[in-house]
């Protein structure tokens, strides 16, 4: 098993750099029980577009399907014994509406590329940089998985660009936010919002 966490290859810098809520958000190691909860709440916001096509993403099981302010999030970040894969598990949990879970998984495709897997293969590939209290993810395209292929699908001009942001804000808390902007629809999706490192387990 790797002693090293699958995002210090990704950042390309010395895990010691990173502020200290970095190091324990980003902390699973490959091939581990390593598991890192943070909870924190949420503004999500839809455009109409977003809405329209709300059954075709709960299909690929991506995106919570609704607005709201002030949402309950529990995230959960972890590997496996038998894998590399940087599994995501979002829990939102409104208290008008049903609790949403939405699962990834982030594949390291090289340096810091990554691409985010969802269900059926369907993938956003991003660039990851850390600059000072800053991590951000630059979109580069949209691919699905066939077996052994990786396939460009020209998504963006159904949704649109990702964009995203997380900040330090103390040693145990950061902020986020995540747009989708449509080429000529404009901003499609977003949410932001706060979270605090809840536990960190290594096995």
């Amino acid at each position: 098993m790797s002693k090293a966490p699958l995002f210090q290859s990704i950042f390309g810098v010395p895990w010691a750099e990173l502020p200290p809520v970095m190091q324990k958000h980003y902390a699973v190691r490959p091939y581990s029980l390593d598991r890192v909860v943070v909870k924190g709440i949420m503004t999500i916001r839809r455009s109409r577009l977003v809405r329209f096509l709300s059954p075709l993403l709960n299909i690929f099981g991506a995106l919570a399907p609704y607005d709201g302010e002030n949402v309950p999030a529990t995230v959960t970040f972890y590997s496996g014994p038998e894998t590399s894969d940087f599994h995501i598990e979002r829990v939102f949990e409104p208290p008008d509406k049903p609790a949403f879970r939405f699962h990834s998984r982030l594949v390291q495709v090289a340096g810091s590329d990554v691409i985010e897997y969802m269900r059926f293969g369907l993938g956003w590939r991003a660039h990851y940089r850390t600059s000072g209290n800053r991590v951000t993810l630059t979109h580069i395209g949209y691919y699905w998985r066939l077996g052994k292929f990786l396939i460009p699908v020209p998504f963006v001009w159904v949704l649109g660009k990702g964009a995203a942001t997380e900040e330090v804000l103390t040693d145990n808390r950061f902020k986020m936010w995540m747009t989708i902007t449509h080429p000529l629809f404009g901003v499609t999706y977003g949410y932001e919002g706060t979270f605090d490192i809840a536990a960190v387990t290594h096995g």
